[in-house]
């Protein structure tokens, strides 16, 4: 028994042994057991907030797309179109109508790669007519004509015309702006796209004029820069933007061999805008850009000239010799220019004297050609010591009209500034050469016959407002703060073509914004008819007078010929 016990005893204390040598060696700093990761919930099915869309072309949908489970971890979707040229879609579900067809816009979600569909049709509205401004056009050589078009009805999905001549040596179009190139006569046609209807302009060229077939057109920034110095011959078909962008001159202070312009450049009452003229001259000991004559042009010299140009929201700031048009006339001619900005000096360059004109800094004889200004106006600011609508003069006798017919407008509460800058006597023996010229502010610009001794077939005088030049045909540019006159305006006479569709007659009021109720009616319903929104109908060839009656019992006709 004794044995025994004390064999029992033995075992304990070996197991207590035991159990105390595996508790020292368990490490204090066991991490507990991780927690198995929660199930993702995954995507099951989308579905869309339309299933089916009819849209006119280019009109655009919105697709909602809703991915169940709400509470899905991944709920993007990508969309496609089994047709782009029918109908688009964003990478947000905006469906854009493109063509007339079927397509099929698809949902898909990126989990589990589950789709929605909506079926797109894409329907259009098409053209019922088309209406051209001007039937017939007489041009000199140079001139331009600007086409519209008017499109029925006004919601139609496709708006666009093809223009064409024919005949290119005659008279050219781009966009509906004719430019007559020799005598002759072509037909400008505007057709839809669909080319079911077209409208015809017949335009007479006559060999009076500039033939501008000769000269360098520019239309874009690029053209522009590509304009040197020499005997070449440039026109604007159209205004030219700048944006604010910096514009060397055209010839240069630092390369003597190509300064001087002797050709021609006509504006033809187009625009360059936002113009920022700096130099590209460079310093005779430096050799380093000076940015000391700043201007369009650098040198104007006998033989050159700058005409028919309106020149809007542009700069010149430089060091000594800043202008908008020339630096130097030496013999060239400025003529029927609209100056509209700013010339300033910024630099005490030369000990603080500087030398700035709103057109030209310093205009001069050459070799017995004397340099003229005429039938300009300058609008806006500038400042230095000498500064003018010209900043000084070489002339050199006081009976040279080196400057004429021109006006220098400040702003409202501005003073008026000189014609000719401030030292210009000193320079030229104590000439004044300028002659049936005015410096005015703004406020006296607005008083009615101010401007008479401008040439009224380069500008536009109405209402007392500030002239601005137009083209030869009349046609008024864009300018801050001038208003076109609203007049009523009802066609005296129209001739439309059966293949040219319905066409609708415009009526303006004077004043404007007056709501008048109006009866049309047509003599004769046979040859045209005409609803009571004013669009006709044309139904076989003749004549037919179209009368118009106010509320108020006022008429306007318009006697309509239909043609083949």
């Amino acid at each position: 028994m004794k044995k025994s016990l004390l064999c029992f005893l033995a075992v304990v204390c070996l197991v207590a042994m035991f159990a105390t040598t595996l508790v020292a060696c368990k490490p204090d700093n066991q991490d507990p057991p991780t927690p198995p990761e929660p199930e993702k919930i995954a995507v099951t099915g989308v579905s869309l907030d339309k299933t089916a869309v009819s849209l006119l072309v280019n009109e655009t949908a919105q697709l909602k797309a809703t991915v169940a489970p709400a509470d899905a971890d991944n709920k993007r979707v990508t969309w496609t179109s089994s047709d782009n040229n029918v109908a688009e879609v964003s990478v947000t579900g905006v469906v854009t109508a493109k063509a007339n067809g079927t397509a099929t816009i698809t949902a898909k979600t990126t989990d589990g790669g589950f789709t929605a569909t909506c079926t797109v049709t894409v329907s259009s509205i098409e053209v019922t007519g088309i209406d051209i401004s001007a039937t017939s056009a007489s041009l000199n050589l140079g001139e331009q004509l600007v086409l519209a078009v008017e499109l029925l009805p006004e919601n139609a999905s496709n708006k666009n015309v093809m223009w064409t001549t024919s005949n290119e040596s005659v008279a050219i179009v781009n966009n509906g702006v004719v430019t007559a190139l020799k005598a002759g006569e072509a037909v400008i046609t505007a057709t839809t796209v669909s080319g079911n209807l077209r409208a015809n302009c017949t335009v007479t060229v006559s060999g009076q004029g500039i033939d501008y077939s000769t000269y360098t057109h520019i239309k874009t920034v690029e053209d522009y820069k590509k304009i040197v110095p020499g005997n070449g011959k440039y026109c604007l078909d159209n205004d030219i933007d700048f944006g604010g962008e910096d514009v060397g001159c055209i010839g240069n202070s630092g390369d003597y061999t190509k300064v001087n312009f002797t050709g021609v450049f006509d504006g033809r009452g187009y625009s360059i805008k936002n113009a920022y003229f700096v130099s590209n001259g460079k310093d005779t000991e430096t050799g380093e850009n000076n940015n000391s004559d700043c201007a369009m042009f650098w040198k104007v010299n006998a033989g050159g000239a700058v005409r028919n140009v309106n020149f809007v929201d542009c700069v010149s700031e430089g060091l000594v010799y800043n202008a908008i048009v020339a630096v130097w006339v030496e013999g060239g001619t400025i003529e029927n220019c609209y100056i509209q900005g700013h010339v300033a000096n910024n630099n005490d360059y030369w000990d603080g004297w500087t030398l700035g004109g709103m057109i030209a800094c310093v205009i001069k004889v050459e070799n017995g050609v004397p340099a003229r200004i005429r039938n300009c106006i300058v609008y806006g600011t500038s400042a230095g010591i000498t500064y003018g609508l010209v900043g000084s003069n070489y002339t050199e006798s006081p009976t040279h009209r080196a400057v004429e017919n021109c006006y220098m407008i400040t702003a409202m509460d501005g003073t008026p500034m000189n014609m000719v800058g401030d030292i210009s006597a000193e320079w030229s023996g104590g000439a004044q050469p300028a002659f049936d010229c005015y410096s005015i502010t703004a406020e006296e610009a607005l008083v009615a016959d101010t401007f008479k001794v401008l040439n009224p077939y380069y500008w536009v005088v109405e209402d007392g407002r500030v002239p601005y030049l137009r083209t030869e045909e009349g046609i008024v540019r864009d300018h801050q703060g001038y208003e076109l006159k609203i007049i009523v305006i009802v066609d005296a006479t129209k001739e439309i073509s059966l293949g040219s569709g319905q066409k609708k007659l415009s009526v303006e009021f004077k004043p404007a914004g007056q709501e008048v109720s109006l009866n049309w009616a047509s003599s004769d319903e046979t040859v045209v008819k005409v609803d009571n929104a004013g669009i006709l109908t044309p139904v076989s060839t003749g004549t037919a007078t179209i009368t118009i009656t106010t509320s108020d019992g006022y008429t306007a006709t318009c006697i309509v010929t239909v043609v083949d």
